[in-house]
């Protein structure tokens, strides 16, 4: 596209055409992603976007990678672990918490 409109325009098109299409990335990146990885993930789109930026910038590239469905694994075995604590629950497999304590 850049180069489309730097043949046809000259470079003050060109220029803003990259302009134009750094801040369609940036809509892209902030705003439709945290919705699609929360959709995807089970998690609130919110929450995709604070614990990616806290990610990157804990652990950079790699936290940014895999800060989205580390919590989501997080969420879902917290999930799972307070559904089988209590009794009588089912959870997530359909297996039933037994109350093993032998207490009154």
């Amino acid at each position: 596209m850049v180069l489309v409109a730097l043949g046809a325009e000259g470079p003050e098109a060109a220029a803003a055409m990259i302009v134009v299409q750094l801040l369609a990335n940036g809509v892209l990146q902030q705003l439709v992603q945290p919705f699609a990885y929360g959709a995807a993930l089970g998690i609130h789109p919110l929450a995709v976007l604070v614990v990616t930026i806290g990610g990157g910038a804990l652990f950079g590239a790699v936290g940014l990678i895999l800060a989205a469905p580390m919590t989501a694994a997080a969420t879902r075995i917290a999930a799972d672990l307070s559904r089988r604590s209590a009794p009588g629950v089912e959870s997530a497999d359909g297996q039933r918490a037994v109350d093993v304590g032998g207490g009154s």
